[in-house]
């Protein structure tokens, strides 16, 4: 499991250099290392109510769970649930590689799912 999951625990940019790309460059780079590493999901945490920051991983590709909303991965040898712990938190998340990333309903529930994309 932890080489096909992995977590961003703190991304931060001091303010006085923000909006020059930096944050990006080291998010790019944390998932083409991780990728090559046989990551194959990549999660954040956001705090509930920081738009910006939801907004910032959304254009870099992330699916924002509403809070609660839980993550299930089912790949060969992995079958995972996890969600944002209930925490004032949401999960951000990214499929890397060939893995792509929906919005699923079960009932009156949604969940996000990750699954392989055909070759």
């Amino acid at each position: 499991m932890a080489a096909a999951l992995a977590e961003v625990d703190l991304l931060a940019v001091d303010d006085g250099v923000r909006g020059r790309g930096i944050g990006s460059a080291l998010l790019e780079e944390a998932e083409r290392w991780l990728e090559g590493q046989g990551c194959r999901v990549l999660t954040a945490k956001i705090a509930q109510g920081d738009y910006r920051a939801m907004r910032w991983y959304r254009r870099r590709g992330y699916l924002v769970a509403a809070q609660g909303e839980p993550l299930w991965v089912t790949f060969p040898h992995l079958d995972l649930r996890c969600d944002d712990g209930n925490d004032g938190y949401h999960l951000a998340v990214k499929g890397l590689g060939r893995v792509s990333l929906r919005r699923a309903r079960m009932g009156a529930q949604t969940y996000l799912t990750a699954e392989n994309r055909a070759h």
